[in-house]
């Protein structure tokens, strides 16, 4: 795996974790500072492998300016989570937090993503995944707030999503991290 899609992948896998402490309360079996532990522990894991990548490694994530932004925006996103787990939160108080941070990361990542014209190169990078029996590619379960309205999702069941409104974001029905809907791409 290239060093990019390294950063991409941890990124995506930690802001999977997160958005699942935000959409599912009830599941978590345990407070919110509990439930994102793990989610901290990997991620800080994956960080140091980050750190330990040669100069070239690093001059090429750099080159990008929409990994570099990615990267910041990540370590950013994770200082946060970091620092919601150190303070003693409530389990309300903790969600209300992570979930702050969380519109905040959506919000400087919506920057990098072109919806409205999404090539290959564009799914790849931001890890979606593709689904070769719908030939959809499946957006990641951390973006699903991202996604604009009026925009045609097929669902795995091969049926167009309605995305005239936002009620299609309440069936975050998600498998290994990504949507059970996806885009195609020409």
């Amino acid at each position: 795996m290239n060093t990019t899609k390294y950063v991409i992948s941890t990124f995506t896998t930690f802001a999977n974790k997160i958005e699942e402490t935000i959409q599912y309360r009830n599941w978590t079996g345990g407070e919110c500072r509990e439930y994102i532990k793990d989610a901290l522990w990997n991620m800080q894991r994956a960080c140091t492998e980050i750190k330990n990548f040669s100069s070239e490694e690093m001059d090429q994530i750099l080159e990008d300016d929409r990994t570099k932004n990615i990267l910041e925006t990540m370590k950013a996103y994770y200082s946060d989570i970091a620092e919601n787990h150190r303070i003693q939160y409530s389990d309300q108080e903790c969600r209300e937090k992570v979930k702050t941070s969380r519109d905040k990361m959506l919000s400087e990542l919506s920057l990098f993503i072109p919806w409205m014209d999404m090539t290959r190169n564009d799914t790849e990078y931001f890890l979606f995944s593709y689904d070769e029996d719908n030939d959809i590619y499946l957006i990641p379960f951390y973006l699903i707030e991202l996604i604009p309205n009026h925009i045609k999702l097929i669902s795995i069941n091969n049926k167009e999503i309605d995305t005239s409104n936002d009620d299609f974001k309440k069936d975050n029905d998600h498998r290994g991290g990504y949507l059970a809907y996806g885009i195609r791409v020409n």
